[in-house]
């Protein structure tokens, strides 16, 4: 049963996406643009946390609250 779109869908939020999405996502982002995606939380060693962290700075400048 199909509901008449209403005027106001567009302002509804759409659902959060899961980890799995999440991770699907920045998959094919790498694999088909060469693009990216981590969390700095992803990342254990804190070395490999840190180079991000500068390469993202270097390129984007400092989050705003660290």
């Amino acid at each position: 049963m199909n509901h008449p779109a209403s005027h106001l869908a567009r302002h509804v939020p759409k659902p959060a996406l899961s980890h799995g999405q999440l991770l699907a996502m920045g998959a094919r982002a790498y694999h088909d643009h060469e693009i990216l995606v981590v969390r700095l939380s992803q990342l254990d060693n804190p070395i490999d946390r840190q180079m991000a962290r500068s390469i993202a700075e270097k390129l984007y400048g400092e989050r705003a609250g660290g």
